[in-house]
């Protein structure tokens, strides 16, 4: 198999001065107690730091059409010369040997398509 490299270069959404204004206008909502919010100059960011995590989103989709062999076996009276099925004409293949003669039966192995899908 051949597989293709592609490089993604992550740039950020936010940047430090936004970070910044962001949690100069919420730094006071984390230190509410009792109904009483403290001023924003009481409250001191100490440091500030942002990080990014890298994630991955896939999507993808599998279809497999294939073919398998498979052989069906139907016993029939002797007197049958053919069987149609689903517009398909089997002949009647007769058994050997003596009792092979009474016994009758359609062996045909035919082809069916298969389709899987997996979404």
């Amino acid at each position: 198999m051949v597989y293709t490299v592609k490089t993604v270069v992550l740039r950020p959404v936010l940047d430090t001065s936004d970070a910044e204004q962001i949690v100069e206008n919420r730094k006071t909502s984390r230190f509410r107690s009792m109904l009483q919010k403290p001023s924003k100059t009481d409250v001191h960011v100490h440091s500030l730091k942002l990080s990014y995590e890298a994630f991955l989103i896939l999507s993808g989709k599998y279809n497999a059409d294939f073919y398998r062999k498979v052989i069906h076996t139907i016993n029939v009276k002797p007197n049958v010369k053919e069987i149609i099925i689903g517009g398909y004409t089997f002949p009647i293949k007769q058994g050997k040997g003596v009792l092979g003669k009474l016994r009758t039966k359609i062996k045909s192995s035919t082809r069916k398509k298969i389709k899987l899908t997996w979404k």
